[in-house]
């Protein structure tokens, strides 16, 4: 009798502290005390038996642990990676050619002079262009010397030649030359550039800019030369 009354015993307990893991919760005050109503008999070696009562069992409350699992974050910081390196292309760099070490001919003072066209009467005001002649160092005018304008003139991108000592430009003197620019005198501030250079295309003189004006009282500049 004793021994079922303790399995009883033993399986609320075993209920309680089941239901208490499961759900987290501890033991109110109602729940400490568990009273046995059960009434156990005491018998003798006569089988007369009598009744005792039991007194109330005392639950004390069952401690539970309860297991908080706190997720630990590690964090991560992306830091992106380029599988290419963006490297500034450097802007071109222009260098200037050089000046000739060796020049024999310079402007020859007094020049340039703007006039007005008298080569060309029948064009008066409907020609500008250049002229000149080149000498050597006794005064004596060259032939066979190559003449270069280049630059802008107007919207238009210039690159004439001419040589000196043509029958054509005879009118400006022995040896002389005119290279044509356009049907109508306008007016450039220093982007056109005259320059000098033999027949081996060796430059000799400096290249010299040089203004133009719109304007029929001076559309022929003429540009003369001589040796050092």
């Amino acid at each position: 009798m004793k021994t079922n009354i303790k399995k009883t015993i033993m399986i609320k307990i075993f209920l309680l502290t089941f239901l208490l893991l499961l759900t987290g919760c501890q033991l109110s005050e109602e729940d400490r005390i568990l009273e046995s109503e059960q009434t156990l008999e005491v018998c003798n070696d006569n089988n007369q038996c009598e009744p005792v009562a039991t007194q109330p069992l005392l639950l004390t409350s069952v401690p539970t642990t309860i297991i908080t699992i706190t997720p630990s974050m590690t964090e991560t910081i992306y830091t992106p990676t380029s599988s290419q390196t963006n490297t500034p292309t450097p802007a071109p760099t222009y260098t200037l050619s050089e000046s000739p070490t060796n020049i024999p001919f310079q402007v020859q003072p007094g020049t340039p002079a703007y006039i007005q066209n008298f080569a060309h009467p029948q064009e008066g005001c409907n020609w500008s262009g250049v002229a000149g002649q080149v000498f050597d160092k006794t005064g004596n005018a060259l032939k066979k010397i190559v003449v270069l304008i280049q630059g802008q003139y107007g919207d238009k991108n210039i690159d004439l030649v001419t040589i000196t000592g043509l029958k054509t430009a005879e009118i400006y003197g022995p040896g002389g030359y005119e290279i044509y620019l356009g049907n109508q005198p306008i007016s450039t501030d220093g982007t056109l550039i005259i320059q000098l250079f033999d027949l081996d295309a060796n430059p000799v003189s400096e290249a010299i800019p040089f203004f133009t004006y719109e304007d029929c009282s001076r559309n022929l500049v003429i540009f003369n030369f001589s040796s050092k």
